[in-house]
């Protein structure tokens, strides 16, 4: 391998469309070279694009760019686009989410129609995004094309590193690899053979035909590759929940809320369909009917945990004559799985906020004894124990929380908040500190350490700090009014 400066590349890519092969055969063409951050499920992970921790000739970071909130052109970066036709790489995400979450969510047909509307509007934009407007730093992969000839797809993204790898090197890594591959989230590594549509379990001939033509009317370059025949699907709820999702996303929720209506006119009993528009109504400022769609979202289905928590998070969001309805159903989650570290701490919440204090201890402690690997399950305990003023517990649970996910800056910032409540400025100081070296970008955060420092008796640390605040928030309110108390103090 010839020398070549550092290379980032960070992965955008439609789910299902081969990201893993691609990984694998990088892995094995340039070995030490290569770092391969998944960046959605490592624990230890600074969370920022670009990464922060480069430590290998090349750095390739995993983004699937769900929430479309990526930067498509920050300088120094080779964009990996890889691309798939929505029919098959949603009938391949749904084997995943058989896979990862059970047959029952996977099979429920009623989801799969507000699953599928999400996803329309996903791909869709996905597509205007990344695809429409090519960049000079952006190399598209379109999956078939890429497992006919991963070789070639190899030396076209190598050679756009500035990388001069042997074919003969490049041919033994896709010997060597062999075919595509999945990594579920949590769970074992698994090699899918490649799907083909009439073997899909999840070939709805109702609902996926109407997912396809939408986009096709709306994404013409995908023609050549359409799989089903084209149907009227103006008024199926699947473009209904499409629809939705693209007036949310333009920030039109009255339309959005229409369009949820007109879905649940047609298919009245589709409880999901009914916990969107909750969640519309709640974006709309009109709790009160929220809260209504549903209660009746979950009269129809009494045992699904997820729409019962739902449920019991809107009660809770209402006032205090809601809070005895959302114990109630707390209390129902937590009997349907005790072993749930995240019912628990949700009943704890709500105790604490009805101000039963022994019982949201009782919970909060029960929900850390089952060592959750989920650090806001101890994030949130940690809130628990700092309200009823169990000072010791509360630092031990926010403890937890960081050791499971070091890089998260707030549960440093909570770790100081709590800290200084104990009456210890001086490693407030501390943990604030770690805190802004994590997230630099919140100017509160360099307020309270500077506020630490002066409490642990340390002026001149304090001066330095906010200088520093301020010449990164320049003419910020709260920070000039700090550094002009200092002042006083510098004379």
């Amino acid at each position: 391998m010839t020398a070549a400066p550092f290379t980032h590349l960070v992965g955008a890519s439609i789910p299902r469309s081969g990201h893993h092969f691609l990984v694998d055969l990088l892995k094995v063409t340039l070995g030490d070279d290569l770092r391969y951050c998944e960046f959605y499920v490592e624990d230890d992970c600074c969370r920022a694009v670009p990464c922060t921790r480069p430590a290998a000739r090349v750095v390739f970071q995993k983004h699937h760019d769900l929430d479309l909130s990526l930067a498509p052109g920050l300088p120094g970066i080779l964009y990996v686009i890889q691309h798939r036709d929505p029919v098959m790489s949603t009938l391949s995400d749904r084997e995943l989410l058989a896979h990862v979450e059970g047959d029952v969510v996977a099979t429920d047909r009623d989801e799969y129609v507000v699953w599928l509307g999400r996803r329309a509007s996903y791909y869709h934009r996905f597509v205007e995004k990344w695809l429409r407007r090519p960049r000079a730093n952006h190399l598209a992969i379109e999956y078939d094309a890429f497992v006919a000839d991963p070789a070639a797809t190899i030396r076209r993204l190598t050679a756009a590193c500035g990388l001069a790898i042997a074919d003969a090197r490049i041919e033994r890594a896709v010997a060597d690899v062999g075919g595509v591959r999945a990594a579920p989230p949590q769970a074992t590594v698994e090699t899918f053979t490649r799907r083909t549509l009439p073997a899909s379990r999840f070939l709805d001939l109702d609902l996926l035909p109407a997912f396809e033509s939408l986009l096709l009317d709306r994404l013409g370059e995908l023609r050549p590759k359409q799989r089903l025949d084209t149907v009227e699907y103006r008024d199926h709820p699947v473009t209904c929940v499409y629809l939705a999702y693209q007036s949310r996303a333009a920030g039109d929720l009255p339309e959005a809320l229409h369009q949820l209506d007109r879905a649940l006119a047609i298919e009245p009993y589709n409880r999901h369909l009914l916990h969107e528009r909750a969640d519309v109504l709640v974006a709309l400022d009109r709790l009160p009917e929220a809260i209504a769609a549903a209660t009746t979202a979950c009269a129809l289905a009494p045992d699904d945990e997820r729409g019962l928590r739902r449920l019991g998070d809107l009660h809770v969001q209402g006032a205090n004559i809601h809070l005895g309805a959302a114990r109630a159903i707390a209390e129902r989650l937590v009997a349907f799985r005790p072993e749930e570290a995240g019912h628990r701490v949700h009943l704890a919440t709500v105790c604490r906020a009805m101000g039963d204090h022994t019982a949201a201890l009782d919970q909060a402690r029960r929900a850390i004894a089952l060592d959750a690997r989920d650090p806001f399950v101890w994030r949130f305990a940690s809130e628990i124990f700092t309200a009823c003023r169990q000072w010791d517990d509360a630092i031990g649970a926010v403890e937890g929380a960081i050791a499971r996910a070091p890089s998260t800056g707030e549960f440093h910032h909570h770790l100081a908040n709590v800290l200084t409540l104990a009456g210890r400025p001086a490693d407030a100081a501390s943990a604030h500190r770690r805190a802004i070296v994590l997230d630099p970008a919140q100017p509160g955060w360099h307020w309270k350490y500077v506020d630490d420092l002066l409490q642990a008796g340390d002026a001149a640390e304090a001066r330095r700090a906010s200088t520093a605040a301020l010449a990164r928030f320049p003419g910020h309110p709260l920070l000039a009014a700090q550094r002009a108390g200092l002042s006083l103090d510098n004379t």
